[in-house]
């Protein structure tokens, strides 16, 4: 291949530290890596090895430790075109200390209709499942009823004419995204082009509304203790 001048490596902050050293080892220049050290990590499936530390990507060891820093090799992309202000609100407080501005107006996206939209002005909703608990199948987990409500809720935006294709199911566990799959499935052909996924299969996509399904585990906080995927899981929706 011989040299070249620049490496660019796109979703740096997912990929693994080593992965980078063999087009660098090409003998580029300069390089450029772009990514979010503020969502999804490295995929590392052992655990003893994301315990060692090797998950860290070599974009977040750069700027934890200093390497780059704001306005000496580090560039933050501060303004968001994507969400109602209602739902960039909190992430941009929890996750990016407030720097995150809108370039988009609450006029410009609507309520989504079909469903009782509990605040005014507000795109965002938690709705309370009561306390059942989750099942388990293998290493993953399902919640039967937090699925049903769901559906419920799913089925009243698609009666109000939203398009299928502009709606997201997103869960943290492949057994409660097998579980969603089948009650859409029975939908028919209204749910055509709808998207169900996992928080990890939808980083980088986007919905005009996002159903997300947490599935509730017992005592523990499951995937959610992850603050990279709850960052994920609330800035899929516009």
């Amino acid at each position: 291949m011989g040299s070249f001048p620049l490496l660019v490596l796109d979703e740096a902050a997912q990929c693994i530290e080593p992965a980078p050293l063999v087009p660098l080892s090409w003998g580029c220049a300069a390089m450029a890596l772009v990514g979010d050290e503020k969502q999804l990590p490295a995929t590392i499936l052992d655990r003893q090895a994301a315990y060692r530390c090797l998950g860290v990507s070599l974009f977040e060891r750069f700027v934890r430790d200093e390497v780059v820093k704001e306005g000496d090799g580090f560039v933050q992309l501060d303004v968001q075109r994507r969400m109602h202000p209602s739902i960039s609100e909190f992430p941009s407080h929890q996750f990016y200390h407030g720097a995150l501005k809108d370039g988009v107006k609450a006029d410009q996206r609507p309520p989504i209709p079909g469903f009782p939209w509990p605040v005014p002005d507000s795109n965002v909703c938690f709705v309370e499942c009561g306390c059942c608990s989750s099942e388990e199948a293998g290493r993953s987990n399902s919640n039967a009823y937090e699925a049903d409500i769901l559906i419920h809720v799913l089925r009243g935006c698609l009666a109000a004419g939203t398009p299928a294709k502009q709606i997201g199911i997103v869960t943290g566990y492949s057994a409660q995204q097998v579980l969603l799959q089948r009650h859409v499935k029975r939908i028919g052909p209204l749910a055509a082009g709808l998207r169900v996924d996992t928080v990890d299969g939808f980083q980088g996509a986007e919905r005009d509304l996002i159903l997300a399904s947490t599935v509730r585990s017992r005592s523990t906080v499951g995937f959610m203790r992850d603050p990279r995927r709850v960052n994920v899981l609330m800035t899929r929706a516009r």
